[in-house]
């Protein structure tokens, strides 16, 4: 996980021990210098190959996160993460 210019880009596997992480790094993007005023974040998740269903959680609350900022979200995601959010919740 790394952030670079906007966007917050996720690779690799990201199981249910990595959503903290995941949280941190999206609440960590707004604190560098730089980002007021960002208009949208980008999670760019194309990367992971497999993921944890509370993923879909840890987006609602990514989602709220970029709120507080004023910035919507926008998700680029992997096709295990299209299955994880297309599931009956």
């Amino acid at each position: 996980m790394h952030t670079d210019r906007g966007a917050v880009q996720v690779s690799g596997d990201l199981s249910a021990e990595w959503l903290g992480d995941l949280r941190r790094m999206i609440a960590d993007f707004f604190a560098l210098p730089g980002t007021a005023g960002t208009e949208a974040l980008i999670l760019d998740l194309r990367g992971v190959r497999e993921c944890a269903p509370e993923l879909r959680d840890e987006l609602a609350q990514a989602l709220l996160v970029c709120a507080e900022h004023d910035a919507g979200l926008r998700i680029v995601p992997s096709e295990s993460v299209r299955r994880v959010l297309g599931a009956a919740a």
